[in-house]
């Protein structure tokens, strides 16, 4: 087989990215959460069949502020772990998401997107049940 065509066979077995800037990656089947574990810095992919609920980080139900969000572990929201955002303290809450994903227990996922409409557009899309 030559290179070419490989290349092509491998590109077609992957989903379009619906969604994809510097902290995450979502296509119709996983969101790739960017630079989630400490210290490495590696990615967490979760599929998106697993993905139970989504919070904007304006929901109210959170209540984040300065304090419960941290820029990479765990902060005040002993629940969330945030994926690595160097300003997300003082970032606007609407670039803010937070998910819970079936079988990852107690811990829900913190991350932040650059375009938040359109992240939210391309969530709704993938996983419409999970925002309420």
């Amino acid at each position: 087989m030559a290179a070419a065509e490989a290349v092509t066979r491998n590109a077609a077995e992957e989903p379009l990215a619906l969604y994809e800037d510097a902290f995450i990656s979502l296509t119709s089947s996983s969101l790739t959460i960017r630079k989630y574990y400490f210290p490495v810095g590696t990615s967490k992919v979760v599929q998106v069949a697993d993905i139970e609920r989504i919070w904007l980080g304006t929901d109210p139900e959170l209540g984040l502020n300065f304090f419960k969000k941290k820029s990479w572990g765990i902060g005040l929201l002993v629940d969330t772990w945030w994926a690595f955002c160097a300003l997300r303290e003082a970032n606007d809450d609407r670039c803010n998401f937070v998910i819970r994903a079936r079988g990852d227990g107690f811990f829900r996922h913190g991350f932040s997107v650059e375009r938040p409409n359109e992240a939210l557009r391309a969530l709704r899309q993938v996983a419409p049940d999970a925002l309420q």
